[in-house]
């Protein structure tokens, strides 16, 4: 059977609530960081492989990737 919502209860959900929504703003917020910061490491990534395309210059290679023959 299920038990009456007390006025505690009410609140402690209420405010169960307000800290899911604040985690929620927070890692979007997080998202949107990590986002801009994947952009700016791609743009980087492109005009560092612009030049080498170019010239004779060796190819760029990742750490822990084997370079490309």
């Amino acid at each position: 059977m299920k038990r009456p919502v007390t006025a505690r209860r009410q609140v402690l959900s209420m405010q169960e609530a307000g800290r899911q929504v604040q985690w929620q703003d927070q890692l979007s917020r997080q998202q949107q960081q990590i986002n801009r910061r994947l952009d700016q490491i791609h743009t980087q990534l492109q005009r560092l492989a612009r030049p080498a395309e170019q010239s004779e210059q060796p190819q760029l290679s990742i750490v822990g990737l084997p370079a490309e023959e």
